[in-house]
């Protein structure tokens, strides 16, 4: 087993993590350096309050996307919740769609059936998850392209985010099928309200919820940090092979 990570690659100023690139081909191959096996590229923000910027305006922020996918020598995934936006970047290249509001727009479904992956994400608090999964797993996309998402810091309070980690196994296991899974926390604020760390100092921590979570048999981890936290993960990789 090798856990796959999913490096960021962000194309919005306004962003909670501060990581946006002028030379976003620069930022893409020193990702891919670092140690990702996908490139995740979004060019509207998610992050609490955000503001909603025009489908042109997005589709127009991934103009460099053909640029990018030709460059690349791992899968695209775009992080979009707009069919048009996802049709975009389908029709550039990208092979994985990575949308945060789950599979909830029938437009978004049929775009998303074109895709190799989809990553669906659960909005909401964590008692709502289990219905709201498997709704995902019925949209019509092929079951067997679906990868989940619990939503780290979507709907939910610090406490649910730290519950939501340390019951990974059971939330992806679906009608005693195992689901695939993605952990996206990185550098979430459920970090610093639990430790009063700065967005900048949240490097470890996010390590530390990786770790439970390979254990915990996520296959997927969206990271901003890729070196670091790929080493954690090869590392996390070579003990549990080693069983």
């Amino acid at each position: 087993m090798k856990t796959q990570i999913v490096g960021i690659l962000n194309l919005s100023r306004d962003s909670f993590s501060g990581d946006f690139v002028e030379d976003s081909k620069s930022k893409l191959l020193e990702l891919i350096r670092d140690g990702a096996d996908i490139i995740d590229i979004g060019a509207q923000s998610t992050r609490p309050n955000y503001k909603e910027i025009s489908i042109q305006e997005e589709i127009d922020r991934l103009k460099i996307l053909p640029e990018l996918i030709k460059i690349s020598s791992v899968p695209i995934s775009i992080d979009t919740y707009r069919s048009e936006v996802a049709e975009f970047a389908f029709k550039s290249g990208a092979k994985i769609l990575n949308d945060i509001r789950g599979l909830r727009d029938s437009k978004m479904i049929d775009t998303a059936k074109k895709f190799d992956r989809v990553i669906a994400m659960h909005d909401g608090s964590l008692s709502t998850m289990k219905d709201r999964f498997r709704s995902i797993l019925n949209s019509g996309v092929d079951r067997s392209k679906i990868i989940l998402d619990p939503g780290i810091g979507f709907g939910k309070s610090a406490e649910e985010d730290l519950q939501t980690i340390a019951n990974l196994d059971e939330l992806r296991t679906i009608d005693d099928e195992k689901i695939p899974m993605l952990l996206a926390c990185s550098r979430k604020s459920f970090i610093g309200k639990t430790l009063g760390l700065d967005v900048a100092n949240r490097v470890e921590a996010t390590g530390a919820a990786c770790v439970i979570a390979i254990c915990s048999g996520v296959e997927f981890l969206r990271v901003h940090d890729v070196q670091a936290i790929s080493r954690m993960a090869k590392m996390t990789d070579a003990i549990l092979n080693s069983r």
